[in-house]
């Protein structure tokens, strides 16, 4: 009996050294966007189209958003890319979260995903960051992504249903881990 003590003693002395590094993990800020600055630092696509816009009525911090309006033709797209030529360094770190609040009141035929790029690789290419690397809370984000169906309170129902500034709101989490290694942009 005095062994079987000494063993579970023994593998929670073991299992407590081995956490203890990732005790003293500090989260750090590599960078922030309030979507104050001019719209047109970001690169939009297809070319600088009125697609996207800055927006007064909705903002989560700060006074604006950029809000996008997604093409009503099949098979096509819009894309709000970071400033080109902004990149993170991000050698020094063993794990990249992304976190960001948005409201993606679009039709449920579309998807709105996170693709991501290693920018020290010259012609990389974008990857749609997968499923199992999502932290939020968005129903059915691994079939469709990001729309009106990912939160109840977007009303996938009625098309012309207004956002509130307060509860649309929502935030989520993304690890990026497995996609940078260096330097990375992120487009939406």
């Amino acid at each position: 009996m005095r062994d079987f003590f000494m063993r579970k003693t023994y593998f929670l002395l073991c299992c407590l050294m081995l956490s203890f590094p990732f005790a003293n993990a500090q989260k750090v800020l590599i960078g922030s966007e309030s979507f104050e600055s001019n719209i047109l630092e970001y690169q939009i696509f297809p070319s600088q189209s009125t697609t996207w816009s800055q927006d007064n009525a909705y903002h989560v911090s700060g006074t604006k958003a950029i809000r996008g309006q997604v093409p009503n033709l099949d098979g096509d797209s819009t894309i709000l890319q970071i400033p080109f030529g902004k990149t993170f360094d991000l050698s020094s770190y063993s794990h990249v979260m992304l976190r960001f609040s948005h409201i993606c009141k679009v039709d449920t035929a579309d998807e709105c995903r996170l693709e991501v790029r290693d920018a020290s690789t010259v012609g990389g290419k974008w990857k749609t960051v997968s499923f199992e690397d999502y932290y939020g809370d968005a129903a059915y984000y691994d079939v469709y992504g990001f729309n009106a169906r990912s939160y109840p309170i977007w009303d996938a129902t009625n098309a012309s249903a207004i956002p509130d500034n307060k509860t649309w709101w929502k935030q989520e989490i993304f690890d990026l881990t497995n996609y940078l290694a260096y330097s990375s942009q992120a487009e939406f």
